[in-house]
């Protein structure tokens, strides 16, 4: 399954996707699922948040618990989910 998230990397502010790409490699990052059109993941940050990301028609769109998330609509664990379904794309397509 190949899915253009891509075009999502960059809808991220810099220090979003620095702090997300840390949590990427440090292995928070649990518990991911992907479909054609969902990827979720329970992402340890201070608590454990709840992160998707989702079409809606031909746009993705994230989501996730924490309050970052609710006051400026992206965040670091959203960044990091991301790029664990674009890793776990490439590791598939091997």
């Amino acid at each position: 399954m190949v899915t253009d998230y891509a075009a999502l990397l960059f809808e991220f502010p810099e220090a979003e996707r620095r702090k997300g790409k840390r949590y990427y490699e440090e292995g928070r990052v649990r518990d991911l699922r992907v479909t054609k059109d969902l990827v979720s993941a329970t992402v340890r940050g201070g608590q454990r948040y709840s992160t998707k990301i989702g079409r809606e028609g031909k746009r993705w769109r994230t989501a996730c618990t924490c309050p970052a998330w609710n006051d400026l609509g992206t965040c670091k664990h959203a960044f990091a989910v991301l790029l664990a379904a674009m890793s776990h794309e490439s590791i598939g397509e091997s």
